[in-house]
């Protein structure tokens, strides 16, 4: 009840100001009898209703929100079937600009009422793109470590908190996982990038791509400090978790939940999806682990990295009034959205100073590592396949599908990775032999790690001093 009643307050709030402006609006350049809205996500739409129907009752034009799945939400944007305003990512910024399908905002930002200098400086930059701004933040999505208070306590051990490094992720995790009786760990699955293993790369100082200050990328998968990273990674997927192809078809939110692993990696969306299934007290989160990087034995600047994401507000190319579809980006992005959005607990919002709201409405004190994420880790800007690029479906479809299967085979995949994404960055054709390789049809290579017997030992650099095994063999499927 309390939730409920603080979230009706809070949009009512946001109504109130909403409404203030109507004297001041300026509807002469207004030509549109309706505009159409297209988001991802259903449980969103009641709240972006609310804030339309009152943009109506002072524009007079009709606002109609269509919700579609993610699968043909793409599709009918490549094809140019599209909206007047509509939800963007960064992965799909780079071919929405050069197919012509996005209007750039710059001249209406000016002056307006959205105020993207106080939003995250990696979600600003995330929708820039040859000087221009192509859509505002909507919600920021940052990563925490959840754990099973259960699990912990079955084995009395201390739970996860700020002092632990990744290497005592590791350590905890190998120590849990018995495969015998299907418990892991550790659950990661190879596509949770942004809100998975990128992270690990960027703590201990490595990165997937480095960007120089004129914007020019260049790979970085054979950094010395990517690679030390990769190799833990490796050990972690050897040692504490269950085979690709298992965390793949049950999922790793399914895996926690049913008592199969003990830690697993959520970002602030997927923190919201947990939280709805009920059982809370069995679960608790902390901060990302951290890289000691100096060997202080404290978390020092810089060492504990969050890639941070989210989606964007943004104008189609074929909107035939981008003036009232601007004035209806206002009502949606700036102040009125992002606290209606935070009242109705339905995302981490993407402007500094909302976010102990948020918690509170979602679970009072449970959520504050996503807040101490956001003020206090280094923020980093998830790497992005440009237009044109194949890099990361090569990384998914080929090496590290090769490495997340056989993980002695790390170092040598991330040379062939580092290979292939150069040749891209640098406008060469991709490595032929590499090009020609489907690694999705080897159905050897996709089981012939952790399915039976003991795990595969761990890369040298991310193996316990004494190099003991505590992990017990049995089948891998929970």
């Amino acid at each position: 009840m309390r939730r409920k009643r603080l979230a009706l307050l809070l949009l009512a709030a946001a109504m109130l100001v909403l409404l203030a402006g109507c004297a001041q609006g300026n509807q002469t350049d207004f030509t549109a009898e309706q505009l159409e809205v297209w988001i991802w996500d259903e449980s969103e739409r009641e709240t972006w209703q609310t804030i339309a129907a009152s943009w109506t009752e002072r524009t007079r034009i009709a606002v109609e929100i269509t919700v579609k799945d993610e699968e043909s939400y793409w599709e009918d944007v490549s094809s140019g079937l599209l909206p007047d305003l509509l939800w963007i990512d960064g992965g799909h910024l780079q071919d929405c600009i050069q197919s012509g399908l996005l209007l750039a905002l710059d001249d209406r930002l000016e002056g307006s009422s959205v105020q993207i200098e106080n939003d995250y400086e990696p979600l600003r930059t995330l929708y820039q793109s040859g000087g221009s701004t192509w859509a505002v933040p909507k919600d920021s999505r940052v990563t925490a470590l959840w754990y099973s208070r259960s699990i912990f306590d079955s084995r009395q051990m201390d739970y996860p908190d700020e002092t632990w490094t990744w290497q005592d992720v590791y350590e905890a995790a190998r120590e849990l996982t018995n495969r015998g009786s299907g418990l892991y760990g550790f659950v990661l699955n190879q596509t949770d990038t942004a809100n998975g293993w990128y992270n690990l790369v960027y703590s201990a100082g490595g990165a997937i791509l480095r960007v120089d200050e004129s914007g020019v990328s260049a790979a970085a998968w054979d950094d010395g400090q990517t690679l030390a990273a990769m190799e833990l990674l490796a050990g972690l997927i050897a040692d504490t978790m269950p085979s690709q192809p298992t965390m793949a078809q049950q999922g790793t939110m399914e895996l926690f939940t049913s008592g199969h692993a003990a830690m697993v990696l959520l970002d602030s969306d997927q923190a919201l999806e947990l939280l709805s299934q009920g059982g809370s007290s069995q679960w608790a989160c902390t901060v990302l682990p951290y890289w000691d990087q100096d060997g202080s034995g404290d978390c020092g600047e810089g060492e504990r990295a969050a890639v941070l994401d989210g989606t964007g507000w943004a104008i189609s190319g074929r909107c035939e009034d981008p003036n009232a579809a601007f004035d209806l980006l206002e009502a949606f992005a700036g102040q009125t959205g992002q606290e209606a959005q935070v009242s109705a607990g339905i995302a981490l919002p993407a402007v500094s100073g909302l976010q102990e709201t948020w918690e509170e409405t979602i679970w009072t004190g449970a959520l504050a590592p996503y807040r101490t994420m956001l003020e206090s880790a280094l923020l980093v800007q998830t790497p992005r396949q440009a237009a044109g690029q194949t890099w990361e479906d090569y990384a998914m479809e080929t090496t590290l599908y090769t490495a997340w299967n056989n993980p002695d085979t790390m170092g040598e995949m991330l040379a062939e990775q580092q290979t292939y994404t150069a040749s891209e960055l640098s406008g060469a054709s991709a490595p032929a032999d590499a090009a020609g390789q489907d690694a999705g049809t080897d159905e050897d290579t996709s089981q012939s790690t952790q399915t039976d017997g003991d795990p595969a030992q761990s890369a040298e650099s991310s193996a316990p001093e004494d190099g003991t095994d505590s992990a017990e063999s049995g089948e891998d499927t929970p």
